[in-house]
């Protein structure tokens, strides 16, 4: 009896190890308390796939970092996250209600909000990056079956206009194609 090979147990089938990363930025605020959002198209081969399998990106950590631009504003609040389709419009007002709602919001994906520690100082200090690790205990990430992915970034409180950059440590695995359907209604807006 051969043994078998367990190269392929960590990333489901697709015996690919190898993760990349991608960053993901927002442009800058239209004005202070206000959203912005942008849309990144993801690095996901679709030329030759076979009838049976399908390629698809799988998440496995991100590194938010929030408020770029001023790093001096201890009394607003920062907050991002990722979606497949996009929630705010451009400009829409932020306010921590909103926040909350978009935290709430079964579609929006690994909200970050800016966290503040006090220094020995007495001031305040950023806690940057926020790191969002997706996998479970296995090591497998979240697959996003969608071509696109947002960006989305608000801000409360500020003083003056910010943006949003994330680090995506992803990689590529290969699905059946009847999941890769499955994966990619429940993804794409209602």
């Amino acid at each position: 009896m051969s043994k078998r090979r367990r190269t392929d147990t960590l990333t489901g089938g697709t015996g690919d190890v190898k993760p990349q990363v991608l960053t993901l930025s927002t442009p800058n605020q239209t004005g202070t308390d206000r959203y912005i959002s942008q849309q990144v198209i993801l690095p996901v081969p679709r030329l030759g796939l076979s009838d049976k399998k399908a390629s698809v990106l799988e998440i496995l950590s991100l590194d938010y970092y929030l408020q770029l631009g001023d790093f001096t504003d201890t009394s607003s609040t920062g907050f991002a996250y990722l979606s497949s389709s996009q929630h705010r419009a451009d400009g829409d007002g932020s306010t921590e209600v909103t926040m909350t709602a978009d935290i709430a919001n079964p579609r929006i994906m690994f909200p970050a909000v800016l966290g503040r520690s006090f220094l020995t100082s007495g001031m305040t200090g950023f806690e940057l990056p926020i790191h969002v690790d997706c996998t479970d205990g296995n090591g497998n990430g979240i697959i996003i079956a969608t071509d696109t992915i947002f960006i989305t970034y608000g801000a409360f409180s500020s003083t003056i206009v910010s943006k949003a950059v994330c680090k995506m440590k992803y990689r590529l695995i290969n699905v059946g194609v009847i999941e890769y359907v499955g994966l990619l209604q429940s993804q794409q807006a209602p």
